[in-house]
């Protein structure tokens, strides 16, 4: 089994991650800027340079990078797309870790026609909102860092930003799947 670290752990879709990667019985070390109770391992962290993300992801096989801004501030969902990105790869290079996933958001392709099929392929079309703008700064740090640094990204992405709340469930899940498929 592996050990994986998944930033982002409090959020919603980071704690659907976490039960089911337990489930399959992967060794899980929790991340968030916030306190978490978990019968875990945790450690809270802001991604910041330097030793304490180093410590964060030693001995971990493979990183679930899930970008939370500290607040909802513009700067703030930048500085998730980017800055903790780059730290966190780059504490990841370090380390030697060559598999991370970084989870993304399709609201970057809202500015094609709803009929179009998008696929990898289509360039992300952000329309200035800070979320769409950190989300396409991250995966651009994201894909830089692994075209350098030699590592293996998947980058998944959340198919809807804006749920109402009784398809939350099903967008987890459906995200989710694909979490696990760039995992293992």
């Amino acid at each position: 089994m592996l050990k994986i670290l998944l930033t982002g752990a409090g959020t919603p879709l980071g704690l659907a991650v976490a039960r089911e990667l337990r489930s399959k019985g992967h060794t899980l070390r929790l991340s968030d800027q916030e306190q978490l109770r978990t019968d875990g391992e945790f450690v809270k962290s802001q991604l910041s340079h330097g030793k304490t993300t180093d410590r964060l992801v030693k001995d971990m096989h493979t990183i679930v990078h899930i970008p939370v801004p500290a607040s909802d501030e513009a700067s703030a969902w930048i500085d998730a797309g980017t800055r903790t990105t780059y730290n966190l790869l780059t504490a990841a290079s370090i380390a030697d870790i060559k598999h991370v996933v970084y989870v993304s958001t399709l609201d970057l392709m809202v500015a094609y026609d709803s009929n179009i099929r998008v696929d990898e392929n289509f360039r992300p079309r952000p329309n200035g909102e800070p979320h769409q703008l950190a989300a396409y700064l991250g995966e651009f740090v994201a894909e830089e860092f692994a075209q350098v640094q030699a590592l293996q990204l998947e980058a998944l992405v959340d198919p809807v930003v804006t749920v109402v709340v009784d398809q939350v469930a099903q967008l987890i899940s459906a995200l989710f799947a694909g979490v696990l498929a760039a995992i293992v």
